[in-house]
């Protein structure tokens, strides 16, 4: 398991629904091939969870059982962009963060193809 603290992620609705704030410090070492490299989170960093115009109701209906590990994924993915990591490796950040957390396949490519998506049209 890539942390070791079993503590929910903590986080607070800012503005809009779709922005947050992180409340607490959290690290992420990737663990995929080929791969050295550490994400980190501090307590009042900002992320966004941005969903394509006409999905936003059915992402939400599928992802509402595993939401705190999307608002994870979607925090850490949005920190390796920040970071400047290429939009693959955030990519692939975002989906072994929800697998790492139990979200069965079929939710993880449901709620990971509009994130791998909207990476192709920016």
């Amino acid at each position: 398991m890539p942390w070791p603290e079993q503590t929910p992620f903590a986080v607070r609705v800012i503005a809009t629904k779709a922005t947050y704030r992180v409340m607490a410090y959290r690290e992420w070492r990737a663990v995929f091939p080929f791969s050295n490299v550490v994400a980190r989170l501090q307590p009042g960093d900002v992320f966004d969870v941005s969903v394509p115009t006409g999905l936003d109701g059915v992402l939400r209906m599928i992802a509402r059982r595993h939401l705190e590990a999307v608002l994870e994924a979607s925090a850490f993915h949005d920190r390796c962009l920040q970071l400047q990591w290429p939009r693959g490796i955030a990519d692939a950040v975002f989906d072994e963060i929800l697998r790492a957390r139990g979200v069965p396949r079929w939710r993880r490519v449901a709620v990971s193809a509009p994130v791998m998506l909207c990476g192709l049209t920016t």
